[in-house]
């Protein structure tokens, strides 16, 4: 390599620790200007042994019309209103998990992140969780609003640590799930976007926390599984 393909690689790989850092204007600039609540835990959730084989609709016909009406309505902000009424209406639905990762899709789609982050940290203390789709679908959900969500001077420490606890137990489901799958082809393709937002989410997360090499090594990792894929503002 020469000394300008050298430095303007290192040109490229700052521009994008600044991207990470996702702010226009001040680094610790608060999202929506309130204070950003953030949360930690040591453990990785624990699911059962095993994955539930099979749900049943414990209200009958109503239940699953109501379902497939909520998790169907075209326009995200309908759909969030839906299935909130659905796990309101149904709070010991077998589908309340799913139904409440669909609305963190929905979230995402309007970029709620604020109310992505909440509902990801809900889906994943949940009592009835129980399947590692379910369970990386709210590690993913969570690393991507904490992305979005800028933290003041004094919240960044706790946002640093609820990041890394984040990506660490997302990854560690990701392998589970691997190696549960035989690491067939097909999982290794639904991973990979959860593998691009635990990376981007934890270099972040890393220059936040002065960690430059650590920052350099996730970001440059994210960009070779996604290199054109634009963060949303």
């Amino acid at each position: 390599m020469t000394y300008t393909q050298g430095w303007a690689n290192s040109v490229w790989k700052r521009f994008v620790l600044a991207a990470l850092l996702c702010g226009h204007g001040n680094l610790t600039a608060l999202a929506h200007g309130q204070g950003a609540h953030f949360s930690k835990s040591d453990a990785c959730i624990a699911l059962p042994s095993a994955n539930r084989t099979s749900r049943t609709w414990k209200h009958g016909e109503p239940e699953q019309r109501d379902y497939i009406r909520a998790s169907t309505t075209k326009d995200s902000k309908a759909r969030i209103d839906s299935l909130t009424e659905f796990l309101t209406r149904y709070p010991d639905s077998d589908y309340d998990d799913v139904a409440l990762l669909v609305k963190l899709g929905a979230e995402d789609e309007i970029h709620d992140w604020e109310a992505l982050a909440a509902d990801s940290r809900k889906l994943l203390r949940s009592p009835t969780l129980d399947h590692l789709t379910l369970l990386i679908g709210g590690y993913m959900q969570l690393a991507e609003a904490l992305f979005h969500i800028k933290a003041d001077e004094a919240a960044v420490r706790t946002k640093v640590d609820e990041v890394g606890w984040t990506v660490r137990c997302g990854r560690e489901a990701l392998q589970r799930r691997r190696i549960l799958s035989g690491n067939s082809e097909r999982v290794d393709t639904a991973a990979s976007g959860a593998e691009f937002t635990f990376a981007m989410a934890q270099a972040q997360a890393s220059l936040l926390g002065n960690d430059e090499a650590s920052a350099l090594r996730e970001s440059s990792a994210a960009l070779q599984m996604k290199p054109s894929e634009d963060r949303k503002s």
